[in-house]
């Protein structure tokens, strides 16, 4: 293997495209980052109700992480937290009229993104590539 670290290789891809989806939200005119777009997604797409513990599942974070960062998106109108009408101790978090209109130009968007990240990647490589991607993923669980 060559001398490089996977680790941080990964970690710099990661930090490139959190920065570049900063600003491009920004020049969109969309008051969120990269998290809360993820997070809204999620909520867009569900069928259920959700709650912050399946949040903080599929974001892989927390509960004090979790709570400060849907903290702030309740301040910038984001989202509301409701009561559950199953269980009076759990709120369910629900997305408002500003973040169901941001949603919509997060998907046009995230298509247009993943078209730029995978040009001058042909076919197969981008197949090898994930399957290589799958195999480290497996292997985070060896750490």
């Amino acid at each position: 293997m060559q001398n490089s670290s996977i680790m941080l290789e990964l970690n710099e891809v990661n930090i490139g495209i959190f920065k570049k989806l900063s600003a491009r939200y920004k020049e969109l005119g969309l008051d969120v980052t990269p998290v809360h777009s993820r997070i809204i997604m999620f909520l867009y797409d569900s069928k259920m109700q959700i709650c912050q513990r399946d949040i903080e599942r599929f974001i892989s974070c927390n509960k004090s992480t979790m709570s400060a960062v849907l903290n702030t998106m309740e301040r910038n109108g984001l989202i509301v937290r409701v009561d559950s009408t199953e269980d009076s101790r759990m709120k369910i978090i629900e997305l408002t009229d500003k973040s169901k209109k941001a949603a919509k130009v997060l998907r046009e968007d995230k298509e247009k993104i993943d078209e730029i990240l995978v040009s001058d990647i042909s076919e197969e490589e981008f197949v090898k590539f994930s399957h290589i991607l799958n195999k480290i993923k497996k292997n985070i669980e060896r750490i």
